[in-house]
């Protein structure tokens, strides 16, 4: 079974440089955090910063652990 991916807007609340990983708060929610998404790996460590907003790319609406923060705008 295929979905299509859905990207969706966020904002970096925290980084974790030794795993490259963010915790993002999803747009819209004061409540929605998802810890440990993975960072592509061509987005230098100096962009993920507090408060910088994402670009969030879930490839599995019903599994947020697979999601990736794909860019920063």
């Amino acid at each position: 079974m295929s979905t299509t991916p859905t990207i969706r807007s966020a904002i970096v609340r925290d980084y974790d440089a030794g795993t490259h990983t963010a915790t993002v708060q999803m747009a819209g929610s004061h409540l929605s955090y998802l810890a440990g998404v993975p960072v592509a790996l061509d987005i230098d460590a100096s962009l993920v910063t507090a408060g910088a907003r994402a670009g969030i790319v879930f490839f599995d609406d019903s599994n947020p652990a697979g999601a990736c923060l794909a860019f920063i705008y």
